[in-house]
């Protein structure tokens, strides 16, 4: 679970954000090889005009469409750009973000040792920012990624942890989908259960 494209502030007098805010839309309708166009649109804007700030969240809305879009070595590409002005702006909100849209793109690229220390360390820092809201999509994710390597009983408590997280920041969309992956979890769990008790036996 990625986290969702990122929006400006409202400004007045800068048409070129009119690009991100119909990459925006493009990508909550799911088009989002639409969306890679504004987005490339609008960052050509914020070069040519200098808004570092701009091309930074250029880089992260590219990323994320990108991992939408199943192509997580090119979201990297951006992602990694994203991470660097974000560092360079002292923007830790923007580098929390980046470094957890970055763990999930290593978990498709089937990296899951960089994959959680990323989520790991984007979880952190959400938890450090006061981002409520994503430290349970980290939490969420890393989850998703316990299961993956068999590893059930750490990924229920993870999955139990994100919905508890879900519940009191009101994420309708993170509490649906962490109950989701907790009832597929646990009934992966138990089949491993019994599978096991079952090799036991025959021994």
């Amino acid at each position: 679970m990625a986290t969702s494209p990122q929006s400006p502030p409202r400004q007045t007098g800068e048409s070129y954000h009119d690009l991100l805010r119909e990459g925006m839309d493009a990508a909550r309708q799911g088009r989002h090889a639409s969306a890679v166009d504004e987005f490339n649109r609008y960052l050509k804007s914020c070069m040519s005009c200098q808004d570092q700030a701009g091309a930074g969240r250029a880089y992260r809305n590219l990323g994320v469409c990108y991992l939408e879009l199943h192509q997580p070595k090119r979201a990297l590409e951006f992602l990694e750009k994203g991470l660097s002005l974000a560092r360079e702006l002292g923007d830790k909100k923007a580098e929390c973000k980046c470094v957890q849209s970055m763990g999930v793109a290593y978990r498709a690229l089937g990296q899951e040792g960089n994959a959680a220390r990323l989520i790991e360390q984007g979880q952190l820092m959400a938890r450090q920012l006061g981002l409520r809201k994503a430290e349970g999509v980290a939490t969420e994710n890393l989850a998703v990624l316990k299961s993956d390597v068999g590893q059930f009983k750490a990924a229920v408590e993870l999955h139990e942890r994100a919905i508890s997280i879900a519940q009191a920041t009101g994420d309708d969309l993170g509490l649906a989908i962490a109950q989701d992956n907790l009832d597929h979890t646990a009934d992966q769990w138990q089949k491993y259960k019994r599978a096991k008790g079952a090799a036991a036996q025959g021994l």
